[in-house]
C-alpha cells in the first residue's frame, strides 16, 4: 500500500500557558469546544477543520504552529523524510487513538504526520526525548 496524505488532521499553536491562549482565541474567533484534556490540549471546530492549542506536553514546539497530517502509514514517511535529510524527532504511541511522528524538514520547521490506531501495522518507533 502507498503511502498517502488523507488529510490536514489538525494545525495548533504551542502554548506555556494553554488555558489562556485557548480563552484568547475561543473569545476572539468564537471558535466552538471540540474537545479538551485538560491544560495539555484544547480543540476547537473552525469551519470544518481542527484548530487546538497545545500545552509544553503536548506540543512538538515551544512557541509556534504546528500541522499535523494524517497518513495511512508512518513508516514510509519517516523513512523518506531522512532519506531527503530531514530528521524524524520522535514517534509516540497514543495507544487506542494512534501514533504521531514528530519530523524536522530541511529548513527546520516541525510538522507532525499522525496515524489513527486503525492503521497501525508495523509502525516502528523511536524512543520519544522528554
Amino acid at each position: 500500500m502507498s503511502t498517502t496524505v488523507q488529510r490536514i488532521q489538525n494545525t495548533y499553536l504551542a502554548a506555556t500557558d494553554a488555558d489562556a491562549l485557548a480563552h484568547f482565541y475561543q473569545s476572539a474567533l468564537q471558535l466552538k469546544l471540540k474537545f479538551r484534556d485538560g491544560d495539555h490540549w484544547i480543540q476547537f471546530g473552525a469551519g470544518g477543520h481542527n484548530f487546538a492549542i497545545a500545552g509544553p506536553r503536548e506540543a512538538a514546539v515551544a512557541q509556534g504552529a504546528v500541522v499535523v497530517f494524517e497518513v495511512n502509514d508512518l513508516a514510509p514517511v519517516c523513512q523518506r523524510f531522512e532519506e531527503l535529510g530531514g530528521r524524524v524527532e520522535c514517534i509516540r504511541d497514543m495507544g487506542s487513538h494512534g501514533k504521531v511522528a514528530t519530523l524536522v524538514d530541511i529548513a527546520g520547521n516541525t510538522i507532525q504526520c499522525f496515524q489513527s490506531a486503525s492503521q497501525n501495522a508495523g509502525v516502528e518507533q523511536k524512543q520519544e526525548t522528554t
